[in-house]
């Protein structure tokens, strides 16, 4: 992942174990000590997805990032953001950004996300997972591309 900044403090997940089946990403952001994340609602956000490498097998997986009162999100949790993602487009670098809605929607003091795989387990397939302020922009090229 050259050249890819995120807040360490804001990873939901880095790629630790490919996704076999249906998981919570690893971590749990306490929106109350991250400093970024106390305007949650009030200004724009974005989960930013990375594959980091490519996914085999299953038909797609979906990413719903919820908050709760609770840092397991097992007692009321709210879903404030889906995406759905198919096989194709689980290569490697290949990256999305999920908009965190603003306005009326109440986010709750931690903040996960679960991955659900759809179809055959796939036993290949890891993402980088994060909440950034604002989406990062790249451009890929070739090697040996002249860049004028």
């Amino acid at each position: 992942m050259s050249g890819y900044y995120t807040d360490p403090n804001l990873r939901l997940e880095n790629s630790d174990s490919v996704f076999t089946a249906t998981r919570d990403l690893t971590n749990v952001i306490d929106c109350q000590n991250a400093p970024t994340l106390r305007d949650l609602g009030i200004k724009p956000m974005f989960v930013e997805i990375f594959v980091t490498e490519a996914f085999n097998n299953c038909t797609s997986i979906t990413i719903d990032v919820r908050t709760d009162s609770t840092a397991n999100l097992d007692t009321s949790e709210t879903t404030h953001a889906t995406r759905t993602i198919l096989l194709a487009g689980l290569t490697l670098g290949r990256r999305y950004a999920l908009p965190l809605p603003m306005g009326e929607q109440t986010y709750e003091r931690f903040l996960g996300a679960e991955v659900t795989v759809t179809g055959t387990a796939p036993s290949t397939g890891r993402l980088h997972v994060c909440v950034v302020p604002a989406v990062q922009s790249y451009q890929d090229f070739a090697d040996g591309s002249s860049i004028l």
